[in-house]
């Protein structure tokens, strides 16, 4: 998991010595959220068969009107849009939730066709036997009822994506591919 930029900052700036509104404020958002990453002190940590909550703190624009935070939920499927709504509005209560959009989570059972099928098709040319990994990644998948992202990670890798230096090893690669071929 890597480390997010705002929560750090946001540590930082509460060491600083502040106008009184501005550091409380801070030390508001601190206190929610700290540098946790799905939801624990805001009471959202939450997960069921299709994976667990994470809460990241994705925006935020400060100026002499105030400020603003744009908060990325990815939820399990079994928690609700009013849940989610309520915890926020209690962690931050001098804030106003605003621009509020949310999708519901979707999840394909591990023993349906498609997934059995494209399990069946990795362990086949891996031999890694280990539970498919659920994840809250917005992917086009979730536009279908019977879609799922499909991706090989290895744990003996060190996982870049979506990080400095973003990379995957060639070998890898090419056998990614013909998992992909086999699976189609």
């Amino acid at each position: 998991c890597g480390k997010n930029a705002i929560q750090m900052m946001i540590a930082l700036l509460c060491k600083l010595p502040l106008p009184e509104a501005d550091l409380s404020a801070l030390s508001a958002i601190k206190a929610a959220y700290g540098m946790e990453y799905n939801g624990e002190s805001v009471g959202l940590d939450k997960s069921d068969e299709s994976g667990r909550l994470t809460l990241n703190l994705g925006l935020m624009d400060w100026n002499d009107k105030g400020y603003a935070l744009s908060i990325d939920i990815r939820a399990p499927i079994s928690v609700l849009e009013d849940e989610i709504s309520e915890k926020l509005a209690a962690s931050l209560p001098m804030a106003k939730l605003e621009d509020v959009s949310f999708s519901h989570g979707h999840y394909v059972p591990e023993d349906s066709e498609l997934v059995s099928g494209l399990l069946k098709v990795y362990r086949e040319r891996t031999g890694d036997m280990s539970a498919p990994k659920r994840i809250g990644g917005g992917t086009y998948a979730r536009h279908f009822d019977t879609a799922v992202a499909f991706g090989i990670e290895r744990e003996y890798r060190e996982n870049r994506l979506h990080m400095v230096d973003e990379a995957l090893n060639m070998e890898d690669f090419i056998e990614d591919v013909k998992i992909m071929a086999d699976a189609i």
